[in-house]
Protein backbone atom coordinates (compact mmCIF):
# COMPACT_ATOMS: atom_id res chain seq x y z
CA UNK A 1 0.00 0.00 0.00
CA UNK A 2 2.82 2.25 0.45
CA UNK A 3 4.17 1.83 -2.74
CA UNK A 4 0.91 2.15 -4.41
CA UNK A 5 0.52 5.58 -1.88
CA UNK A 6 4.04 6.53 -3.67
CA UNK A 7 3.66 5.75 -7.11
CA UNK A 8 0.01 7.44 -7.21
CA UNK A 9 1.62 10.51 -6.03
CA UNK A 10 4.47 10.51 -8.67
CA UNK A 11 1.94 9.92 -11.48
CA UNK A 12 0.10 12.80 -10.37
CA UNK A 13 3.23 14.83 -10.27
CA UNK A 14 4.47 13.43 -13.62
CA UNK A 15 0.80 14.48 -15.44
CA UNK A 16 0.89 17.73 -13.66
CA UNK A 17 4.57 18.41 -15.51
CA UNK A 18 3.60 17.03 -18.62
CA UNK A 19 0.17 19.43 -18.46
CA UNK A 20 2.31 22.07 -17.53
CA UNK A 21 4.74 21.58 -20.57
CA UNK A 22 1.22 21.11 -23.10
CA UNK A 23 -0.16 24.40 -22.24
CA UNK A 24 2.32 26.69 -20.77
CA UNK A 25 6.27 25.41 -22.18
CA UNK A 26 7.80 24.62 -25.92
CA UNK A 27 5.35 21.59 -25.88
CA UNK A 28 2.55 24.45 -27.13
CA UNK A 29 4.84 25.26 -29.42
CA UNK A 30 5.29 22.16 -31.46
CA UNK A 31 1.31 22.22 -32.55
CA UNK A 32 2.99 25.32 -34.98
CA UNK A 33 6.69 24.97 -35.17
CA UNK A 34 5.72 20.94 -36.73
CA UNK A 35 9.03 20.03 -35.20
CA UNK A 36 7.86 16.07 -34.54
CA UNK A 37 9.41 13.29 -36.92
CA UNK A 38 6.88 12.24 -39.11
CA UNK A 39 7.31 8.27 -38.68
CA UNK A 40 3.94 7.19 -38.28
CA UNK A 41 2.92 8.25 -41.77
CA UNK A 42 4.37 5.68 -43.51
CA UNK A 43 3.66 2.95 -40.99
CA UNK A 44 2.64 -0.24 -43.47
CA UNK A 45 -0.57 -0.54 -41.00
CA UNK A 46 -2.04 2.70 -43.22
CA UNK A 47 -1.77 0.47 -46.41
CA UNK A 48 -4.42 -2.51 -44.76
CA UNK A 49 -5.93 0.44 -43.79
CA UNK A 50 -6.89 2.15 -47.01
CA UNK A 51 -7.48 -1.33 -48.21
CA UNK A 52 -10.34 -1.79 -45.67
CA UNK A 53 -12.55 0.28 -48.03
CA UNK A 54 -11.00 0.46 -50.48
CA UNK A 55 -9.43 4.23 -50.17
CA UNK A 56 -7.65 5.32 -53.44
CA UNK A 57 -5.82 8.73 -54.57
CA UNK A 58 -6.07 10.28 -57.78
CA UNK A 59 -4.40 12.78 -59.09
CA UNK A 60 -5.34 15.28 -62.19
CA UNK A 61 -2.66 17.06 -63.00
CA UNK A 62 1.00 17.72 -61.65
CA UNK A 63 2.12 20.10 -58.59
CA UNK A 64 5.68 21.58 -59.17
CA UNK A 65 7.82 20.37 -55.97
CA UNK A 66 8.93 24.38 -56.21
CA UNK A 67 5.47 25.48 -55.42
CA UNK A 68 3.38 25.49 -52.32
CA UNK A 69 0.11 24.70 -52.26
CA UNK A 70 -3.14 24.51 -49.74
CA UNK A 71 -5.16 21.65 -50.29
CA UNK A 72 -9.14 22.27 -49.74
CA UNK A 73 -10.68 18.79 -49.20
CA UNK A 74 -14.45 18.07 -49.11
CA UNK A 75 -16.49 16.84 -47.52
CA UNK A 76 -15.32 16.70 -44.25
CA UNK A 77 -17.82 13.68 -43.26
CA UNK A 78 -18.03 12.10 -40.27
CA UNK A 79 -14.27 10.82 -38.93
CA UNK A 80 -12.59 12.39 -42.08
CA UNK A 81 -11.48 8.67 -43.04
CA UNK A 82 -10.21 10.15 -46.57
CA UNK A 83 -7.94 12.99 -45.28
CA UNK A 84 -6.49 11.12 -42.68
CA UNK A 85 -5.73 8.19 -45.13
CA UNK A 86 -4.92 10.13 -47.97
CA UNK A 87 -2.94 13.19 -46.37
CA UNK A 88 -1.96 12.57 -43.11
CA UNK A 89 -0.24 9.06 -43.55
CA UNK A 90 0.87 7.31 -46.57
CA UNK A 91 -1.79 4.99 -46.82
CA UNK A 92 -3.02 5.68 -50.40
CA UNK A 93 0.73 7.09 -51.68
CA UNK A 94 0.68 10.45 -51.15
CA UNK A 95 4.53 10.97 -51.62
CA UNK A 96 4.24 8.48 -54.84
CA UNK A 97 2.17 10.65 -56.79
CA UNK A 98 3.00 14.07 -55.42
CA UNK A 99 6.93 13.78 -54.93
CA UNK A 100 8.04 16.90 -53.34
CA UNK A 101 5.50 17.87 -51.55
CA UNK A 102 5.51 18.18 -47.69
CA UNK A 103 1.91 17.66 -46.54
CA UNK A 104 1.43 19.00 -43.10
CA UNK A 105 -2.76 18.05 -42.29
CA UNK A 106 -4.01 20.43 -40.15
CA UNK A 107 -6.82 20.32 -37.12
CA UNK A 108 -8.72 22.08 -34.11
CA UNK A 109 -6.10 23.25 -31.42
CA UNK A 110 -8.47 20.79 -29.06
CA UNK A 111 -7.49 17.82 -31.01
CA UNK A 112 -4.01 18.81 -30.25
CA UNK A 113 -4.91 19.67 -26.66
CA UNK A 114 -6.04 15.74 -25.42
CA UNK A 115 -3.31 14.31 -23.47
CA UNK A 116 -1.10 11.27 -25.05
CA UNK A 117 -3.16 12.01 -28.31
CA UNK A 118 -1.38 15.13 -29.31
CA UNK A 119 1.95 12.87 -29.44
CA UNK A 120 0.17 10.62 -31.79
CA UNK A 121 -1.00 13.33 -34.15
CA UNK A 122 2.04 14.89 -34.35
CA UNK A 123 4.02 11.95 -34.98
CA UNK A 124 1.84 12.05 -38.27
CA UNK A 125 2.83 15.77 -39.33
CA UNK A 126 -0.30 16.97 -37.86
CA UNK A 127 -0.54 20.92 -37.14
CA UNK A 128 -3.13 23.05 -35.91
CA UNK A 129 -5.50 25.09 -38.06
CA UNK A 130 -5.09 28.67 -36.72
CA UNK A 131 -4.28 31.67 -39.19
CA UNK A 132 -0.82 31.98 -37.95
CA UNK A 133 0.22 28.29 -38.58
CA UNK A 134 -1.08 28.45 -42.19
CA UNK A 135 1.07 31.42 -42.80
CA UNK A 136 3.89 29.93 -41.33
CA UNK A 137 4.10 26.88 -43.04
CA UNK A 138 3.02 28.18 -46.70
CA UNK A 139 5.84 30.49 -46.03
CA UNK A 140 8.72 27.75 -44.94
CA UNK A 141 10.01 27.28 -48.58
CA UNK A 142 9.07 25.40 -51.62
CA UNK A 143 7.26 22.35 -51.13
CA UNK A 144 5.23 23.19 -48.16
CA UNK A 145 1.66 22.04 -48.35
CA UNK A 146 -1.07 22.11 -46.12
CA UNK A 147 -4.57 20.53 -46.15
CA UNK A 148 -7.47 21.82 -44.52
CA UNK A 149 -10.81 20.27 -44.37
CA UNK A 150 -12.71 24.01 -45.46
CA UNK A 151 -16.39 22.75 -43.78
CA UNK A 152 -15.08 21.55 -40.69
CA UNK A 153 -17.13 20.41 -38.13
CA UNK A 154 -20.01 21.56 -39.23
CA UNK A 155 -20.37 20.22 -42.15
CA UNK A 156 -20.15 16.90 -40.23
CA UNK A 157 -24.13 17.98 -39.48
CA UNK A 158 -24.63 17.68 -42.62
CA UNK A 159 -22.87 14.31 -43.81
CA UNK A 160 -25.64 11.63 -44.87
CA UNK A 161 -25.49 8.97 -47.55
CA UNK A 162 -25.89 10.01 -51.20
CA UNK A 163 -25.79 14.00 -50.04
CA UNK A 164 -23.09 16.20 -51.02
CA UNK A 165 -23.42 19.11 -49.27
CA UNK A 166 -20.89 21.34 -48.72
CA UNK A 167 -20.41 24.37 -46.05
CA UNK A 168 -18.34 26.76 -48.27
CA UNK A 169 -20.22 29.97 -49.51
CA UNK A 170 -19.06 31.91 -46.51
CA UNK A 171 -15.86 30.22 -45.96
CA UNK A 172 -12.98 32.84 -47.31
CA UNK A 173 -10.24 32.50 -44.51
CA UNK A 174 -8.13 29.63 -46.83
CA UNK A 175 -8.35 32.38 -49.62
CA UNK A 176 -6.94 35.15 -47.52
CA UNK A 177 -4.11 32.64 -46.37
CA UNK A 178 -3.71 31.56 -50.08
CA UNK A 179 -3.22 35.52 -51.37
CA UNK A 180 -0.94 36.61 -47.87
CA UNK A 181 1.60 33.40 -49.42
CA UNK A 182 1.08 33.18 -52.79
CA UNK A 183 0.09 29.48 -52.53
CA UNK A 184 -1.60 27.71 -54.93
CA UNK A 185 -5.08 26.37 -54.18
CA UNK A 186 -6.01 22.83 -54.83
CA UNK A 187 -9.53 21.44 -54.51
CA UNK A 188 -10.19 18.23 -53.35
CA UNK A 189 -13.52 15.58 -53.61
CA UNK A 190 -13.37 12.68 -51.23
CA UNK A 191 -16.24 10.73 -52.96
CA UNK A 192 -17.43 8.29 -50.80
CA UNK A 193 -16.75 9.76 -47.58
CA UNK A 194 -20.20 10.23 -46.83
CA UNK A 195 -21.21 6.84 -47.16
CA UNK A 196 -19.31 5.50 -44.48
CA UNK A 197 -21.67 6.23 -41.45
CA UNK A 198 -25.71 6.89 -41.62
CA UNK A 199 -26.67 9.67 -39.90
CA UNK A 200 -29.78 11.23 -38.62
CA UNK A 201 -29.91 14.60 -39.66
CA UNK A 202 -32.20 17.26 -38.09
CA UNK A 203 -33.90 19.76 -39.97
CA UNK A 204 -32.63 23.56 -39.37
CA UNK A 205 -34.93 24.50 -37.20
CA UNK A 206 -35.31 21.07 -35.22
CA UNK A 207 -34.28 21.23 -31.75
CA UNK A 208 -31.85 18.74 -32.31
CA UNK A 209 -30.17 21.17 -34.91
CA UNK A 210 -29.93 23.67 -32.79
CA UNK A 211 -28.82 21.82 -29.67
CA UNK A 212 -25.95 20.71 -32.06
CA UNK A 213 -25.06 24.19 -33.01
CA UNK A 214 -25.24 25.42 -29.24
CA UNK A 215 -22.34 22.64 -28.82
CA UNK A 216 -20.24 23.81 -31.63
CA UNK A 217 -20.26 27.25 -30.44
CA UNK A 218 -20.00 26.31 -26.96
CA UNK A 219 -17.25 24.02 -26.72
CA UNK A 220 -16.16 24.03 -30.34
CA UNK A 221 -17.17 20.28 -31.71
CA UNK A 222 -19.72 18.76 -32.94
CA UNK A 223 -21.90 15.64 -32.06
CA UNK A 224 -23.85 14.05 -35.17
CA UNK A 225 -25.99 11.25 -34.19
CA UNK A 226 -24.38 8.38 -36.85
CA UNK A 227 -23.98 4.65 -36.75
CA UNK A 228 -22.27 2.55 -38.89
CA UNK A 229 -21.49 -1.53 -38.73
CA UNK A 230 -19.90 -3.68 -35.80
CA UNK A 231 -16.61 -6.35 -36.05
CA UNK A 232 -19.65 -8.84 -35.32
CA UNK A 233 -22.86 -6.87 -35.49
CA UNK A 234 -24.66 -5.23 -37.92
CA UNK A 235 -24.83 -2.05 -36.79
CA UNK A 236 -22.07 -0.05 -34.87
CA UNK A 237 -19.10 2.39 -34.84
CA UNK A 238 -16.64 0.76 -37.58
CA UNK A 239 -17.19 2.55 -40.60
CA UNK A 240 -18.87 0.81 -43.64
CA UNK A 241 -16.71 -1.09 -46.31
CA UNK A 242 -17.19 1.35 -48.93
CA UNK A 243 -14.99 2.75 -51.72
CA UNK A 244 -13.18 6.00 -50.93
CA UNK A 245 -11.97 8.11 -53.74
CA UNK A 246 -10.46 11.01 -53.56
CA UNK A 247 -9.66 13.23 -56.23
CA UNK A 248 -7.02 15.92 -55.82
CA UNK A 249 -7.99 19.00 -58.70
CA UNK A 250 -5.61 20.93 -60.99
CA UNK A 251 -3.96 23.87 -58.83
CA UNK A 252 -5.47 27.56 -58.87
CA UNK A 253 -2.29 29.70 -58.76
CA UNK A 254 -3.11 32.92 -56.49
CA UNK A 255 -1.07 35.76 -56.49
CA UNK A 256 0.93 36.75 -53.09
CA UNK A 257 -1.20 40.08 -51.95
CA UNK A 258 1.13 42.44 -49.66
CA UNK A 259 -1.19 44.74 -48.68
CA UNK A 260 -3.60 44.80 -45.81
CA UNK A 261 -6.01 41.83 -46.51
CA UNK A 262 -9.10 43.37 -44.94
CA UNK A 263 -8.95 46.25 -46.95
CA UNK A 264 -11.24 47.10 -50.36
CA UNK A 265 -8.63 45.50 -52.75
CA UNK A 266 -8.02 42.73 -50.21
CA UNK A 267 -11.83 41.81 -49.78
CA UNK A 268 -12.37 42.16 -53.92
CA UNK A 269 -9.32 39.70 -54.40
CA UNK A 270 -10.61 37.06 -51.97
CA UNK A 271 -13.89 37.33 -53.32
CA UNK A 272 -12.65 36.93 -57.01
CA UNK A 273 -10.59 34.05 -56.18
CA UNK A 274 -13.36 32.19 -53.77
CA UNK A 275 -15.56 32.46 -57.13
CA UNK A 276 -13.04 30.92 -59.34
CA UNK A 277 -12.17 27.81 -56.26
CA UNK A 278 -16.04 26.80 -56.13
CA UNK A 279 -16.27 27.80 -59.97
CA UNK A 280 -13.04 24.54 -60.01
CA UNK A 281 -13.95 22.84 -57.42
CA UNK A 282 -17.92 21.98 -59.58
CA UNK A 283 -16.24 21.41 -62.61
CA UNK A 284 -13.50 18.99 -60.53
CA UNK A 285 -17.35 17.65 -59.32
CA UNK A 286 -18.87 17.12 -62.54
CA UNK A 287 -15.50 15.36 -64.57
CA UNK A 288 -15.84 12.76 -61.86
CA UNK A 289 -19.31 12.38 -60.15
CA UNK A 290 -20.28 9.90 -63.01
CA UNK A 291 -16.93 7.49 -62.14
CA UNK A 292 -16.96 7.96 -58.90
CA UNK A 293 -20.54 8.75 -57.09
CA UNK A 294 -23.00 5.54 -57.07
CA UNK A 295 -25.95 7.79 -57.04
CA UNK A 296 -27.06 10.72 -58.94
CA UNK A 297 -26.13 13.60 -56.22
CA UNK A 298 -25.82 17.48 -56.79
CA UNK A 299 -22.78 19.50 -55.12
CA UNK A 300 -24.80 21.49 -52.67
CA UNK A 301 -23.46 24.62 -51.11
CA UNK A 302 -25.91 25.11 -47.49
CA UNK A 303 -24.18 27.52 -45.42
Amino acid sequence: MVFAAYWSRVSAALMTLYLAYIFLYQGNNALSEHVYPQHCRSWSGWKRAAAYFPAKLHKTADLDPAGTYLFACHPHGIVSFSSWLSFATEGTGFQNLFPGLKMHVLTLTTNLRMPFMREYLLLHGLSDVSRETCLKILSGGKGQSIMIAIGGATESLYASPGTMDLVLRRRTGFVRVALQTGASLVPVIQFGENELYSTIRGSSSSGLQRFQIWMEHAVGITIPIFWGQGAITSIGFLPKRSPINTVVGAPIAVPRFAGDIKSPEGLNLTQEYHNKYVKALQTLWDTNKCKFSKDSVDLGLVE
